[in-house]
């Protein structure tokens, strides 16, 4: 995919409830075509492959193991 110089989006963040992942959608400016994303990680994915870059995080997600209950 060519890359455009230029893009512009409006962004909106929301979750359900405090227990829920964050939710976002774009919105195109120049066109209004809106774009859905269940997870952040799918929004930066959409925005990497929007600008033919390579995601890499600044920060590590927490190990499996340290999101268990004890």
């Amino acid at each position: 995919m060519q890359t455009k110089r230029y893009q512009s989006y409006l962004l909106r963040l929301w979750r359900d409830t405090e227990a829920e992942p964050w939710r976002a959608s774009l919105q195109e400016v120049s066109t209004q075509e809106q774009f859905l994303f269940s997870t952040l990680e799918d929004l930066f994915a959409f925005l990497c492959a929007r600008t033919n870059a390579h995601f890499q995080p600044f920060w590590e997600p927490p190990k499996q193991d340290l999101l268990k209950e004890t």
